[in-house]
């Protein structure tokens, strides 16, 4: 986890999430419901004992209530997204969320990187992502980056 200045002892996601708040804040952002939101997500992980953010805690915690409409776990998803990015500066191992919520969030987790091949289930054919992590899409342009549900 992140390391505190020079005294060595590690932060809690807790007083990352404040120091992230505080500073996003300062530079004139409101950040009224995606803070609550975050407080959200941090009181998640602290439940499931997770200490930083993963793929598959990200997409669990925003994909809830399962009832919800896709978009609303885009955006709560996209809130935790930049706190990721924020806090991945500080901890190696947090992992940052894509951009979109899988169609098929609730049954699987992909994670598709740069050079990550695909495998097409119907035909067994591997797709190359591009730079940007995009696989393509049925018709071979540069789609978005979850594979069509089938």
């Amino acid at each position: 986890m992140a390391r505190g200045g020079g005294s060595g002892a590690v932060n809690s996601l807790r007083e990352v999430l404040a120091d992230y708040l505080r500073m996003r804040r300062a530079l004139g952002y409101k950040l009224e419901a995606p803070g609550r939101q975050l407080h959200q997500f941090v009181s998640y992980l602290e439940r499931t004992d997770a200490r930083t953010v993963t793929i598959e805690n990200a997409v669990a915690w925003a994909t809830q209530p399962a009832s919800a409409d896709p978009s609303y776990w885009g955006g709560r998803l996209s809130v935790v997204r930049q706190f990721a990015r924020h806090l991945q500066t500080l901890d190696p191992a947090c992992e940052v969320p894509a951009s979109a919520v899988p169609p098929d969030a609730r049954d699987s987790v992909p994670v598709h990187r740069a050079g990550d091949r695909h495998i097409d289930g119907s035909s067994g054919e591997a797709a190359v992502a591009d730079d940007g992590g995009h696989l393509p899409d049925a018709a071979g342009a540069a789609g978005g980056q979850w594979p069509a549900p089938r």
